[in-house]
């Protein structure tokens, strides 16, 4: 019969997550992680075919929590400006904790460029936006926070630590 591991897949991530948080992406494998989880190499690979897609699992698991995290810091936001620099908080605080990751990936030949991936992270972000500009009545357009969402994504590309360089711009959209 079959040893049953309560879990598996949440064992898994954490046990990425902490090596990719402890040491880097170089030094997480398969085989490191099913040892550390008690279970075969071959199990580990039933939940995730390749080291690429555990990272994927384990930064796709922490983005689930960083959009609940934007959803509720936004909730608690006293105008629509607040939000968007709660919202753009947490959106560098992910980005923070996944540089090197994304860093050691793409030294090794690996590619992050997928539009279409792009899209989704505006359009996750932009649900979140949306939310908040329809509670203080800021919804200019349909398309105002897929705009915001974008922008917000550019700077962050950019590495501007906060939003005072386009507040006076998202301010007159918010107006």
């Amino acid at each position: 019969m079959p040893k049953i591991i309560l879990n598996l897949r949440e064992n898994i991530l954490r046990e990425s997550k902490r090596i990719l948080k402890t040491e880097s992406y170089d030094k997480l494998t398969v085989r490191r992680v099913a040892k550390a989880c008690g279970v075969a190499v071959g199990t580990v690979y039933n939940y995730f075919p390749s080291k690429e897609m555990l990272t994927a699992g384990v930064m796709l698991d922490d983005w689930q929590r960083s959009l609940e995290q934007m959803r509720q810091v936004s909730a608690e936001a006293s105008s629509s400006m607040e939000g968007l620099e709660r919202i753009y908080a947490v959106l560098l605080e992910y980005i923070g904790e996944y540089t090197e990751t994304w860093d050691q990936y793409r030294a090794r030949g690996g590619r992050a460029d997928s539009p279409y991936r792009h899209h989704i992270l505006v359009e996750q972000i932009a649900d979140v936006i949306r939310t908040l500009l329809d509670r203080f009545g800021n919804m200019l357009s349909g398309r105002l926070p897929a705009f915001l969402a974008e922008n917000l994504l550019i700077l962050a590309a950019e590495n501007e630590r906060d939003l005072s360089s386009v507040e006076p711009i998202f301010g007159r959209l918010l107006n």
